[in-house]
């Protein structure tokens, strides 16, 4: 998962450009964006950390509730199958989910 990913991040270069990079996807105004960059040149490292820490949260959360809708759509369009095909579809659900959790 991306949210493991940014977890075991280290290095400071690493962290900054990581965080440009979710910066660039956010729906927000460009000019926002190139505040939120400019100030990363200035930050302390502790507020550095703060800040990554904090963007690490958001992309967990953003992270559970895609796998959540994921299930959610999986799991109601099994209802409609037919008893074999919902089977089918189960197993390969879980084996999605064993390869996600040993990622």
């Amino acid at each position: 998962m991306l949210f493991d990913f940014f977890k075991k991040q280290t290095k400071k270069s690493r962290k900054i450009h990581l965080i440009k990079s979710v910066l660039n996807n956010l729906r927000i105004p460009e000019r926002q964006k190139e505040l939120y960059r400019e100030s990363l040149d200035v930050l302390w490292d502790e507020e550095l950390d703060k800040l990554y820490v904090s963007i690490t949260k958001f992309v967990k959360q953003i992270e559970i509730e895609n796998i959540w809708e994921i299930y959610k759509t999986n799991f109601s369009s099994v209802e409609w199958m037919r008893k074999k095909d919902a089977k089918n579809k189960q197993e390969e659900i879980n084996s999605v989910n064993f390869l996600l959790n040993n990622l």
